[in-house]
C-alpha cells in the first residue's frame, strides 16, 4: 500500500485522508505545500513486527510535519473514532496504534522527533486501551483523551476540543454507519472530508442516515451560533430527512450538499468518478443541491 505526499503551491497544508481499507485498517494521506512544482513521494511499507496501518500514518506524519507541539493517537482497527478528527490535523498529525501492538519503538520515535508534548487520543478505552495512555504517560507525555460512549459522541468531544467549534457557524455533517451488508459505507464520505476539515478547520459532525439522534442534535443545541449545515454525500448517506430535521428543528439552513454524482449508488456504495466537485467556503452561502 502506498500514500502519497503532493508539494504544490506556497504554503503548507496538513491533510489527512482516512482511507476504509478491506481489512478495516486505515492509512492517512498527507499534503504539503512547497514553493516548487508537484512532486510524488512513495511510502513503502516494509513487512515486520509493526503493522501497514501504523507504518503508514507515521510515514504521513514525517512528510508533512517537521515539528507538532501535539499529537492524536486512534485506533488502527476502526476508523469510527477516527472519522470526525481531520479538523484537529491540520496543526496535528494523526498516529494510529495496532490494540494487538500497543505503544511501539516507532511510535515513541516519532513523538521524540516531532518534540511533541501532548498527545490526545481519540476514543474511549474499548479502542484504545487505558495500558497504551499510561505507556504514554510513562514516557514523559501530558495524555488527553476524547472520547463518548459512541462515535456520535466521540466526534462531538473533538468538536468541543479547546473550543474548535465556538467561533464557527457552519458544521459538515458525515453519517456515521454504514449500511448491514456493507459497514464500510460509513467511512466512504468522512474519509474523503478529512483532508477538507484540515484545510478548513470545519467541524464534522456525525448523524444516522435517517434520522437525527439526540447525541448529533447535542452539538446544535451546545452552539446555537451554527447556522449552517453542509450535507457530506448523496441521500443514501445523509437523507433529506435528516436535512429536514436540521432545518426545522435546529434553524439549519441545508441548502448545500456535497457529492460527486457519480460517487453514490442506492446503497451508499462508492463509485468511480472523474470529477470531483468544488467544496463550498467554510460558511458556504446557499447553492442548489446537487443530487444523484
Amino acid at each position: 500500500m502506498r500514500g502519497l505526499r503532493r508539494i504544490e503551491g506556497a504554503r503548507r497544508h496538513v491533510i489527512a485522508t482516512l482511507l476504509a481499507l478491506i481489512a478495516g485498517v486505515l492509512a492517512a494521506v498527507p499534503s504539503a505545500a512547497q514553493d516548487e512544482g508537484a512532486t510524488l513521494v512513495d511510502f513503502d511499507i516494509v513487512e515486520g513486527d509493526v503493522s501497514v496501518g501504523v507504518q503508514t500514518s507515521i510515514m504521513a506524519s514525517r512528510a508533512a510535519f517537521d515539528a507538532a507541539d501535539t499529537v492524536l493517537l486512534a485506533t488502527s482497527a476502526d476508523g469510527a473514532d477516527a472519522l470526525a478528527s481531520g479538523v484537529l490535523q491540520d496543526e496535528s498529525p494523526l498516529l494510529y496504534v495496532d490494540p494487538a501492538e500497543g505503544v511501539t519503538a516507532d511510535h515513541t520515535a516519532e513523538l521524540e522527533r516531532l518534540g511533541a508534548e501532548t498527545v490526545v487520543i481519540i476514543g474511549g478505552e474499548a479502542a484504545v486501551s487505558a495500558d497504551v495512555e499510561a505507556a504514554i504517560s510513562d514516557a514523559g507525555y501530558t495524555v488527553e483523551r476524547l472520547a463518548g460512549p459512541a462515535r456520535i459522541e466521540t466526534a462531538n468531544a473533538v468538536a468541543a476540543y479547546e473550543d474548535t467549534l465556538e467561533a464557527d457557524t457552519a458544521v459538515h455533517v458525515s453519517r456515521a454507519f454504514g449500511t448491514e451488508d456493507n459497514p464500510d459505507t460509513a467511512f466512504a464520505d468522512a474519509a474523503g472530508l478529512g483532508a477538507w476539515a484540515a484545510d478548513s478547520g470545519v467541524v464534522t459532525v456525525l448523524t444516522q442516515t435517517d434520522a437525527v439522534p439526540a447525541a448529533t442534535g447535542d452539538v446544535y443545541e451546545a452552539n446555537p451560533q451554527v447556522t449552517t449545515s453542509v450535507a457530506i454525500g448523496g441521500e443514501a448517506a445523509v437523507s433529506d430527512d435528516v436535512l429536514s430535521t436540521l432545518s426545522e428543528e435546529y434553524g439549519q439552513d441545508t441548502a448545500t450538499r456535497v457529492f460527486s454524482e457519480a460517487s453514490c449508488s442506492s446503497t451508499g456504495s462508492p463509485r468511480t468518478s472523474s470529477s470531483t466537485p468544488t467544496p463550498p467556503p467554510a460558511s458556504p452561502a446557499p447553492t442548489t443541491t446537487r443530487c444523484c
